[in-house]
């Protein structure tokens, strides 16, 4: 009787054992989606930011802000003074 309780009880830890396994499996499995549709959402993003970024470095952007917004004019070949820096 006391053989066949022992046995029982062994084998009802097995099971526990093995479901909780499985249902740990199929959790981490639902995590490794999540984080990997997480990835592709922050790599779509950094995408679109890097396009917003070199949109707004284009020189044909700023230029056109500056002449329009700030009312800057290109100047002339002989408004333009380059300064050397003298090394120390």
């Amino acid at each position: 009787m006391l053989k066949n309780i022992l046995y029982f009880a062994l084998f009802v830890s097995i099971l526990v054992t093995v479901v909780w396994t499985q249902v740990e499996s199929v959790r981490l499995g639902n995590d490794v989606s999540s984080i990997c549709k997480r990835i592709a959402n922050v790599e779509n993003n950094n995408k679109y930011l890097r396009i917003q970024l070199d949109e707004l470095r284009d020189p044909g952007r700023i230029e056109k802000i500056a002449k329009e917004k700030f009312g800057m004019i290109e100047p002339k070949g002989s408004e333009v003074v380059i300064l050397k820096l003298k090394s120390k």
